[in-house]
């Protein structure tokens, strides 16, 4: 099992519940899935993977409006949901 996550303490705790309670292997990678450079580095470790399930629970929180945000926060916005989501 692998589970990937930015904030690496609940990462890593949340690994180690499910080591204890399933008694199984799971390996953490610590990534942040709006970074470009680190969702490909991601796709480049597990792109070779036999992946049975995936769930994917990353979500993106924006606490403006619309109208408030730049055009770059905007692309970046596209780009996960498009790309992770």
């Amino acid at each position: 099992m692998i589970v990937t996550g930015r904030r690496k303490e609940k990462i890593n705790a949340l690994a180690n519940e499910l080591s204890e309670a399933y008694h199984v292997n799971v390996e953490v990678i610590i990534v942040e899935l709006s970074d470009n450079v680190e969702l490909e580095a991601l796709v480049e470790r597990i792109n070779n993977l036999h992946i049975d399930t995936l769930i994917n629970n990353a979500g993106f929180g924006i606490n403006s409006t619309s109208t408030k945000r730049t055009l770059e926060s905007k692309k970046r916005w596209c780009r996960y949901i498009l790309f992770v989501l």
